[in-house]
């Protein structure tokens, strides 16, 4: 049994922001100085900021720690532009349901970003990996009551 929000753990998220492409400026330049913020339940995490480039390659990595059992939680993925001169803009924004680890635990895709509910502005490539915090066990009971059938084995490092 495990109580939403608090406890020990019972999985992680492993998220790897790997690039985007066809960003939009909002500059006049034409280019961006972009960064992505993701965020599951109160844990946030930033890329560094590639400059001048509408595909900016960041490869970076990140790790959010899993209290509740409910598929409903969400990963939200921002990207921004920003500069000295004018004030942050959002390019595109992307939630993704843990529920997307239905099929596979490792999930390797380019997602779309959208702008003002449902215009698709951009994409995104992501890395995720739903995997134990410690206790197989508790990973296992988790996965099963997400009600995930795939053909995976946790593997020790």
């Amino acid at each position: 049994f495990f109580f939403m929000g608090g406890g020990a753990p019972v999985a992680e998220l492993f998220v790897q922001v790997l690039e985007a492409r066809n960003l939009i400026s909002r500059s006049f330049s034409g280019r961006c100085n972009a960064f992505c913020a993701i965020r599951f339940e109160n844990q946030v995490f930033r890329t560094q900021v590639i400059r001048n480039s509408r595909e900016p390659h960041w490869n970076e990595s990140f790790t959010f720690e899993i209290f509740s059992s409910s598929p409903d939680n969400l990963l939200s993925v921002a990207v921004t532009d920003t500069n000295h001169l004018l004030p942050e803009s959002c390019i595109g924004t992307l939630t993704i349901p843990l529920s997307i680890f239905q099929d596979n635990l490792v999930v390797d895709d380019w997602f779309s970003l959208t702008l003002k509910k449902k215009k698709v502005v951009s994409d995104i490539h992501l890395k995720m990996i739903l995997g134990p915090y410690s206790d197989k066990d508790i990973f296992n009971t988790f996965v099963k009551n997400m009600n995930i059938d795939s053909n995976w084995v946790v593997l020790d490092p």
